[in-house]
């Protein structure tokens, strides 16, 4: 079948195509597109010629301009009612993060491979792990399979085989010498320091941020904001109590129990991955929390408040990413941290399953993909093996 709709140019300068087909016993169906130069307007247009021609023989309907994220309403709307309980929080909120993602207002059938890879590789530069990145991209391929089977769409999911890419990604291991350690929290604490000192009539001055020296000499240009007051703390936090990153932020007031040293857990379960009810804080944990907390006591609304302020996760990555540029700290990341406390329990004598009592991870095999061990910190085993201190009794 030919079609007379050729690409025409627009006044300008750019190239557009205005394709419309009519046919008894289809939908109507017509896509209008701009394009930068004719030859891109040529190619796209000849695709399409040949997926409506397919279509056609196949008996299904060609996308309509839904965009990703109108679309995932629409298939909300009904998936909605087929999630289990245990999986509707994070079902629903990875169906937020697609609608806020820089995918969220394309057509879904104009999303293309490297579209994903490209949301791939920012999410992996966040220092998110190829399961939780797995895990995203699933909600998209749900809708696809939606649109097909639901819709009869003729469109193709971009994602099956990036999915399978993604499932021999390497563990990572990448443990903080202590140097870094170091370094990292007085960048942190010479911010917090700068932030108390600022003027604060120059906070809404357009373009005004902190400068900030670090001990290797280098600048961080930051604006002001609440957020460095809290950055420090929830760094050490991290350190010391393994948890996730999204539950490290949620934790309020009320959930911190001084005189039994434990962090309440309300979320437990499948939901939050069967954290523990309660997770026992270290004395260096305790420390970091009643510095925050203050002297004075706090009532009502005040045990309602985050721990860590209005400062967020992702804003947190952000400047420990920051930081750790400036400071020449090369490969490291905010989830790097809760490998870095489970390896360092392991270090201390713990047992896997009183890590995991910390950790909150489901099983003793996914757990062991967060310990390593340094070589230097199990040498005095061979001078004082565990066995034969326990055949001695001593």
């Amino acid at each position: 079948m030919k079609y007379d709709t050729k690409p025409f140019r627009l006044p300008t300068g750019k190239w557009a195509i205005d394709f419309r087909r009519s046919r008894a016993g289809e939908k109507p169906f017509r896509c209008a597109r701009t394009f930068d130069t004719k030859s891109e307007a040529e190619s796209y247009l000849s695709r399409l010629v040949e997926q409506v021609e397919e279509a056609a023989k196949l008996g299904l309907n060609m996308p309509t301009d839904l965009t990703l994220s109108e679309a995932l309403d629409e298939w909300w709307a009904e998936a909605e009612n087929t999630v289990a309980p245990s999986n509707m929080n994070a079902t629903r909120n990875r169906k937020l993060m697609w609608q806020r993602s820089n995918l969220a207002g394309l057509p879904v059938r104009d999303i293309t491979r490297a579209n994903i890879k490209s949301w791939i590789a920012g999410r992996e530069a966040q220092g998110r792990a190829g399961s939780t990145i797995r895990n995203d991209l699933q909600i998209v391929e749900s809708l696809y399979s939606w649109l097909q089977d639901e819709l009869e769409w003729y469109v193709e999911s971009p994602i099956k085989r990036l999915r399978k890419k993604l499932d021999s990604s390497q563990e990572r291991d990448r443990r903080l010498e202590q140097n870094e350690l170091e370094s990292i929290s007085r960048a942190f604490q010479a911010i917090r320091q700068a932030y108390l000192n600022r003027d604060p009539s120059k906070d809404k001055h357009p373009g005004h941020t902190l400068q900030v020296e670090l001990e290797n000499g280098s600048i961080l240009e930051l604006g002001p904001t609440e957020n460095f007051l809290y950055v420090g703390a929830a760094f050490q936090a991290s350190i010391e109590c393994a948890m996730r990153q999204g539950r490290l932020f949620a934790i309020k007031w009320l959930d911190i129990d001084f005189n039994q040293r434990v962090i309440k857990v309300a979320d437990t379960g499948p939901r939050n991955k069967k954290v523990p009810a309660t997770v026992p804080m270290s004395p260096p944990l305790v420390n970091v929390l009643k510095e925050l907390h203050g002297p004075a006591p706090r009532i009502g609304l005040a045990l309602d408040e985050p721990v860590f302020g209005p400062l967020k996760g992702e804003r947190a990555y952000r400047y420990l990413q920051q930081v750790c540029k400036a400071l020449g700290i090369e490969d490291f990341t905010w989830h790097d941290l809760r490998h870095e406390a489970c390896s360092r329990l392991a270090e201390l004598g713990w047992t896997t399953t009183q890590i995991q009592r910390v950790s909150g991870h489901r099983s003793l095999q996914s757990l062991k993909r967060y310990v390593h061990i340094r070589a230097e910190s199990i040498l005095h085993l061979f001078d004082n093996p565990p066995i034969q201190q326990q055949r001695t009794g001593t």
